[in-house]
C-alpha cells in the first residue's frame, strides 16, 4: 500500500504560523532536540551549512503503520495530557513536548522540510512544507531515497534546505548557546555539532559556567559536577552555599475548573561571575548574564532576570538556573507560550516562583557584593605588604646614600680632581636614591579628581572622559568611582593616602589635581585639606566649577577654568565651556605623554553625558535652579 502523508492543519495557519513562530536559529536547533528526548535519543548529531542543516537523533523513530506518523502530522494537538503519555516509554523521562507545535519549528528555517524516520527498520518520509495543497496530501520520499547518517533501525531526520538563518561559523559556539537550553545532557544524553567538518559534543553543560564562578548558591540535591568544579576553581569555599529544596505553595483552578493547593518544588543553582569579560561574542548568541526557568528538562524561558532584578549594575555578574516541573504539570492550564521563549506573567504560579525569585537574585547580589569586599581586602593587604617592602628598600638605599656622602665629606677635600671624584660619590649616591624610589613611586595614582559626594554627577563626566581619552582606572583616584580600582587601597588611611600622593611632587614624576568646586566645597574638610595640600606641594591643577560661586583662594580664580551645571535634568554647559574642558583633557593628557581623541569625538561623548546648549538656554537653566 503505498503511504499517503495528510497533515491536519489549515494551510493559511501553517504559512503564517511557520515562518515566524521562532525568532532564533538556537530555539529551533532546541525544539528538534526536544522531539529527539522525548523520542528516548541517546544521541542528538546536528550538522550546519549553507546549503541545509539537519538534526538526526537515535530515538525510537515512527512507524506509518503504528500511526506514529498520522500522531506527528496532528499540529497542535496536545502531546501529553494529566493522564496519558507523561512520561518517556523507555527511560521514563518526564517529557518536554505538550502543544504540538514543535514539529513546526523547522519550517521557520526553510519552506520546505525533509523528514524521514526509521522504526524496527520500517522507513517512512515526506516534505513537509509550508505551502499545502488543498488535498492536504504532503509530498512522499520514496523509501529508497530516505538516508540517514548515524542510525539504521531506528530513529529520525529532519533536513532544513536551504536554511534562512544567518548560522554560527564555529561548533563550540552552537555547543555554548546549546548548552543554556539543556542542563540535562550527561552520558544518557549528548548533543554533536559539526560545522564544515569541525566537531563538538556537548556532554556537560555546566561546565561551561562552573569555573567562572566567585560565589554559587545551590538548591536541593544533585548538581554535584557544578559544586565540585565550583570548589576546585577558587581559593575558598566560603561562598559556596547549600540549600535544601524549596516548596512554593500556590492556590488555582485545575483543567476541570477546581481550586487546588499546589506544591511546587523548586530545585537549581544561582551564582555570579567572577568578570564579566569575554561574555557574548555575537549578537545572535544568548547573553551568558541570565537567570532561565526550566520545567519538564526544557527550556522555559531563558532570562527571567529582568522581571525579578532590580537593574542594578552588580547583576550584570548573575547567572543561575531553576528547574519548577509544575509549570508543565498537566493537571493544571499550560501557562507555556506557544514560541517556549517565557510564560503567561499573570498565571498564579509564576507569581509565586518570581517573588521567591526575586528574594533569591537579591541574595546572590549581596554575596557577590560580600565576595569582592573580600577580594579587595586581599589584594589591599598584598599590594600594602609590597608597599611597605619598597619603602623599607627606599630607607636602606637612603642610609647608604648618606653614608657614601658622608664618608667622603669627611676627608677634606682640597684638589681638583678630589671635587671630580666627590660629584661622582653624590652621583652615584642619589642614583642610588632615585632608582629605588621610581619603584616606590610606581604604585601612586597620577590624577587626582578632589571632589564631594554632593557633586558626584559631575566628577563622574569628567571621570568618564578620562577613561575616554586613554587613562585606566587604575591611574586615577575618585573616591566615588562606581569602579573599585579608582578607590585608595583597601585598608590604608584616606588622609595618609593623599600625603604621600601629593609627597610624590618633589619627584620629577607628573601629577595632576582636578578640583570639582561647588557651592558646598569650602564646608567640606577633605577638600580644603586637599587644595591646602595643593598649594603647599605646588601640584598642578584645574578647576571646574558647577555651583554658582567662584573658586575661593588658595585656589587661582583668575585663571581660566572649567563651568558645568547641573539642575533636575541633568548636566548642562555651553559649547565654549565645552571648549575649555577640552582643553583641560587634552592639557592632562599631554602632561603624561598620551594622545588625547580629537574635539568632536569628545564632543560626541560627553553629549551622552550632558547637554550641550546654547547661551540662552544656559542662563535659563541656571536662573531656574
Amino acid at each position: 500500500m503505498e503511504k499517503e502523508y495528510k497533515i491536519e492543519v489549515s494551510p493559511e495557519v501553517l504559512e503564517l504560523l511557520g515562518p515566524s513562530l521562532y525568532t532564533n536559529i538556537y530555539y529551533v536547533l532546541a525544539e528538534l532536540i526536544a522531539n529527539g528526548y522525548d523520542a528516548d535519543a541517546t544521541n542528538v548529531w546536528i550538522r550546519l551549512d549553507d546549503k541545509e542543516i539537519y538534526v538526526e537523533d537515535d530515538g525510537q523513530g515512527m512507524s506509518y503503520s503504528k500511526n506514529d506518523i498520522q500522531h506527528f502530522l496532528a499540529v497542535a494537538q496536545p502531546s501529553r495530557t494529566a493522564n496519558n503519555n507523561e512520561y518517556t516509554e523507555r527511560k521514563k523521562r518526564a517529557r518536554m513536548g505538550r502543544k504540538g507545535v514543535g514539529k513546526l519549528a523547522a519550517l521557520s528555517v526553510s519552506a520546505e522540510v525533509n523528514v524521514s524516520s526509521i522504526k524496527n527498520g520500517e522507513k517512512s518520509g515526506f516534505v513537509l512544507s509550508r505551502h499545502v495543497p488543498k488535498n492536504h496530501l504532503l509530498k512522499a520520499i520514496p523509501e529508497d531515497q530516505i538516508k540517514f547518517d548515524h542510525i539504521s533501525d531506528h530513529g529520525t531526520r529532519i533536513e532544513m534546505l536551504n536554511p534562512q538563518y544567518q548560522l554560527p561559523k564555529q561548533p563550540i559556539t552552537v555547543i555554548t548557546n546549546l548548552a543554556k537550553f539543556f542542563p540535562q545532557v550527561g552520558s544518557d544524553f549528548q548533543i554533536h555539532v559539526n560545522i564544515n567538518g569541525k566537531s563538538e559534543t556537548l556532554k556537560d553543560s555546566q561546565k561551561y559556567i562552573s569555573s567562572k564562578l566567585d560565589t554559587l548558591s545551590v538548591f536541593g540535591d544533585g548538581f554535584n559536577e557544578l559544586k565540585k568544579s565550583f570548589s576546585t576553581s577558587n581559593e575558598t569555599s566560603d561562598f559556596l552555599n547549600q540549600d535544601d529544596g524549596v516548596s512554593l505553595e500556590v492556590s488555582m483552578a485545575n483543567t476541570e475548573g477546581n481550586i487546588k493547593t499546589l506544591t511546587m518544588k523548586v530545585t537549581g543553582w544561582i551564582g555570579t561571575y567572577k568578570s564579566t569579560r569575554g561574555q557574548k561574542k555575537n549578537q545572535s548568541d544568548f547573553p551568558d548574564n541570565y537567570v532561565a526557568v526550566y520545567s519538564h528538562g526544557k527550556l522555559g524561558q531563558f532570562n527571567i532576570l529582568p522581571e525579578v532584578g532590580k537593574n542594578k549594575l552588580s547583576e550584570v555578574y548573575l547567572v543561575g538556573e531553576f528547574f519548577v516541573d509544575e509549570f508543565e504539570d498537566s493537571h493544571y492550564p499550560d501557562m507555556a507560550l506557544s514560541n517556549r521563549q517565557g510564560y503567561k506573567t499573570d498565571d498564579p504560579r509564576y507569581r509565586v516562583f518570581s517573588n521567591w525569585l526575586e528574594k533569591t537574585v537579591s541574595n546572590a547580589v549581596s554575596a557577590k557584593q560580600a565576595v569582592v569586599k573580600q577580594r579587595k581586602k586581599v589584594a589591599g593587604e598584598k599590594k600594602k605588604d609590597k608597599q611597605i617592602q619598597k619603602e623599607g628598600e627606599l630607607r636602606k638605599s637612603v642610609h647608604k646614600a648618606i653614608s657614601q656622602i658622608d664618608s667622603y665629606i669627611s676627608r677634606v677635600v682640597t684638589k681638583s680632581d678630589d671635587v671630580t671624584a666627590g660629584k661622582e660619590v653624590v652621583s652615584t649616591a642619589f642614583k642610588t636614591i632615585g632608582l629605588k624610589k621610581l619603584e616606590v613611586k610606581e604604585q601612586m595614582r597620577k590624577i587626582l579628581i578632589s571632589q564631594t559626594e554632593a557633586d558626584t554627577l559631575v566628577s563622574n563626566c569628567i571621570y568618564s572622559l578620562l577613561l575616554f581619552n586613554g587613562f585606566d582606572a587604575e591611574d586615577i583616584l575618585y573616591t566615588n568611582s562606581e569602579d573599585e580600582t579608582s578607590h585608595i587601597p583597601f585598608g590604608l588611611n584616606i588622609y595618609d593616602y593623599l600625603q604621600k600622593f601629593f609627597a610624590q611632587s618633589f619627584t620629577d614624576k607628573p601629577l595632576f589635581v582636578i578640583y570639582v568646586d561647588s557651592d558646598v566645597s569650602p564646608t567640606r574638610r577633605g577638600v580644603q585639606m586637599e587644595i591646602g595640600a595643593g598649594w603647599v606641594s605646588q601640584t598642578a591643577y584645574d578647576i571646574v566649577k558647577c555651583g554658582k560661586n567662584n573658586p575661593l583662594t588658595p585656589l587661582n580664580a583668575g585663571k581660566r577654568f572649567v563651568e558645568i551645571r547641573k539642575d533636575d535634568t541633568g548636566l548642562f554647559l555651553t559649547t565654549v565651556q565645552f571648549t575649555s574642558m577640552y582643553e583641560m583633557i587634552k592639557h592632562t593628557c599631554q602632561l603624561f605623554d598620551k594622545d588625547p581623541r580629537s574635539f568632536d569625538d569628545n564632543k560626541n561623548e560627553l553629549s551622552k553625558l550632558a547637554d550641550i546648549v546654547d547661551v540662552a538656554t544656559f542662563n535659563s537653566r541656571v536662573s531656574s535652579i
